[in-house]
């Protein structure tokens, strides 16, 4: 089946996300501050920093798409203490998804 492909060069922010249509989706840390490509496909978004694959995101109608695995790393470099990180990092996700939904309850109501 044929369907089109986007793609754009963005900046990934201090929070390990970029941004496509209005959401953000998350790259792995180390990336932070580079300039990446984007490929929108039908459902799908391939990132890329040079020629190599990075990451892939369903495309979401999520305001915040963090990868558990990035997000988890991001908490790692940001806590000093390494004990309870997963922990925190797993309450911080949920946080996320809720933030979430209660975005998408707001836009649709009318």
């Amino acid at each position: 089946s044929y369907y089109k492909t986007k793609t754009i060069k963005t900046k990934v922010n201090l929070n390990s996300l970029f941004k496509y249509q209005h959401n953000l989706y998350s790259v792995p840390p180390e990336y932070v501050g580079k300039i990446i490509s984007v490929y929108a496909t039908e459902n799908n978004l391939h990132v890329y920093y040079n020629r190599d694959l990075i990451t892939v995101h369903e495309l979401s109608n999520n305001k915040i798409n963090y990868s558990k695995v990035h997000h988890l790393e991001m908490i790692n470099n940001t806590f000093s203490k390494k004990e309870n990180i997963k922990d925190y990092a797993l309450m911080h996700f949920k946080e996320l998804e809720k933030f979430n939904e209660q975005i998408s309850n707001v836009i649709r109501e009318p």
